[in-house]
């Protein structure tokens, strides 16, 4: 039985897990310290959910960033990963329904998301939830 739920503290099998799953979601990610995902979950700003087994092994993790500007709550997902042994159960879609309620619960105006068009399952899961895709121009500086 598979579980979700914030990611509040850290153990060695929530590291490792998001350790094994962030090169499936990118060649360039880098590896996780302690440090660094302790920074993350102690973040006002950035909630981490995993996809837990009956044995704490960590098969799927996504991001919520929690932006509050002038017109309002907004909530931006990044790093959706589902491990490819586990692909084809549904957690993508848990995780994501997940985040909504989250974001619907905290009176969020809205939930953006980007995705590579090469990534067509993820893209496909995100259109079946009725995400729709934006005509809109994104900008990125990149620093050096």
């Amino acid at each position: 039985m598979i579980t979700i739920s914030e990611l509040k503290q850290i153990d060695e099998n929530a590291l490792n897990g998001i350790n094994e799953l962030l090169p499936q979601l990118s060649s360039s990610a880098s590896h996780l310290s302690p440090e660094r995902l302790r920074g993350l979950i102690e973040s006002s700003s950035t909630l981490i959910w995993v996809a837990k087994n009956e044995n704490q092994e960590v098969f799927g993790m996504l991001s919520l960033v929690v932006v509050e500007i002038p017109t309002g709550t907004k909530c931006w997902i990044e790093d959706v990963v589902v491990d490819t042994k586990a692909r084809g159960q549904g957690l993508g879609k848990a995780l994501m329904k997940h985040a909504l309620d989250h974001a619907i619960s905290i009176r969020a105006k809205c939930v953006d998301l980007t995705s590579r068009a090469s990534r067509k399952e993820a893209n496909q899961l995100y259109q079946s939830l009725d995400y729709q895709k934006r005509d809109t121009n994104v900008y990125r500086f990149q620093i050096p």
